[in-house]
């Protein structure tokens, strides 16, 4: 037999095997000696490369697209220029491509559609407009387009998603959708619903409700007492959605008889309340709140009696430390379905906490800080329907109170 012909496919082998070597540890050797983070198979493919930082560039990215392999790259924050993107389109099984941070702009996005293999691509903090981002409808693959600190107004938000289609998710956050604190005067944030927490800052102008764009997302609303200028609550009745209201700054009764009244809101949180007792006099009795927390210096005489009134409330916390004690007398009519109660630093006796044995349905009561005595421990000790009842910091000796149980 001819030697030549059993020489030539071991040749032939030994070729691609040296061919195969210099490909996948030629650039994998040049990558790592410039401080770039590899991820290689067993096989000793290179899928996954990282290069973060400023110091990396075009030239990098040559050296990168010829690692035919490669399903993920990380360039955020590196020198990388919308020219530099052409040597991607070497890279038939890239996946995942981050470009967070660069000075990638508009100009990038008709190369970065010539990229089909996409599923996901992070432009956070890139100059790139909705507009332009309108072209990646162009990647059948794309499941995350992540744009965290680019400006993208709402109505050209959901005109992008429509663009892109529902295969696609798009991620952003409220800031950028809504503007930054100082341009909003206050901050937003949105959950996976999109829907908006908004808290007021020291800045926030009198009217800043009335200047939200979109009402309808507004599912939470924060004030806290930093906030300096005299909020004006109306605008919240249009917040279809609202659920959730904590207001740190001082509030009279009309503002809170307004909030207590809002169609929608389950938790209402007043941690400085100027409530008088004709305030309490006017709570409506068609709220539908499931928690009120109030926290009040003013020195009430009455008006307790009306928190009976809110039967669809369940976990009801007053803290009311400047009240007369006669007026806790009136806590015998609160509403019988009433399932946590808290009086934290209230100037409650024992006999005016007689009254939680006709509230069945209570299961958590929070004394601490209260007038209760060690004289009334074994009445608590009676309430077998209530599982659970704070007296530390009450008048109760502090041993007994710290060891404390129902049934005891």
């Amino acid at each position: 037999m001819n030697k030549a012909k059993i020489w030539l496919p071991a040749l032939i082998v030994v070729a691609g095997l040296i061919y195969w070597f210099t490909q996948s540890n030629g650039p994998a050797d040049s990558l790592r000696s410039r401080g770039m983070s590899l991820r290689q198979l067993d096989s000793g493919e290179i899928v996954s490369v990282e290069m973060k930082t400023d110091q990396f560039n075009d030239s990098d990215l040559e050296t990168v697209s010829k690692i035919e392999t490669l399903e993920s790259l990380n360039a955020s924050n590196s020198s990388i220029t919308n020219e530099g993107l052409q040597h991607l389109q070497k890279l038939p099984k890239l996946e995942y491509l981050s470009l967070a941070n660069t000075s990638v702009d508009d100009s990038a996005i008709p190369t970065l559609t010539e990229l089909k293999s996409l599923e996901t691509l992070v432009l956070d903090g890139c100059a790139v407009s909705p507009e332009a981002l309108k072209a990646l409808a162009g990647l059948p693959n794309l499941i995350e387009l992540s744009v965290y600190d680019v400006s993208i107004p709402y109505k050209e938000l959901l005109q992008l998603e429509d663009d892109l289609g529902e295969n696609t998710d798009i991620f952003i956050n409220a800031e950028s959708v809504f503007g930054s604190p100082e341009e909003a005067k206050a901050v937003y944030e949105w959950d996976d619903q999109r829907m908006i927490t908004i808290q007021l800052t020291e800045d926030s102008p009198a009217d800043i409700l009335s200047t939200v764009e979109q009402p309808q997302l507004i599912a939470n609303l924060l004030v806290p007492v930093e906030v300096e200028a005299d909020i004006d609550y109306q605008p919240a009745t249009t917040f279809e959605n609202l659920k959730e209201v904590k207001v740190g700054q001082e509030i009279d009764d009309d503002d809170f008889i307004l909030l207590v009244g809002l169609d929608h809101l389950r938790y209402l949180t007043l941690e400085n309340a100027n409530i008088t007792s004709d305030g309490l006099d006017r709570l409506p009795e068609d709220c539908v709140l499931e928690s009120l927390e109030i926290i009040s210096q003013s020195p009430l005489a009455s008006g307790l009696k009306n928190f009976g009134r809110l039967g669809t409330v369940k976990l009801l916390r007053l803290s009311f430390p400047n009240a007369e004690q006669s007026a806790f007398d009136e806590l015998s009519e609160l509403h019988p379905d009433l399932e946590s109660l808290s009086l934290i630093d209230s100037p409650i006796t024992c006999e005016q906490v007689e009254f939680l044995e006709k509230l069945r349905k209570m299961s958590f009561v929070n004394l601490a800080g209260t007038n209760v005595t060690d004289e009334c421990v074994d009445y608590l000790r009676k309430l077998r329907h209530i599982t659970h009842i704070e007296l530390r910091g009450s008048k109760v000796t502090p041993d007994i109170a710290a060891t404390f149980a129902i049934g005891g």
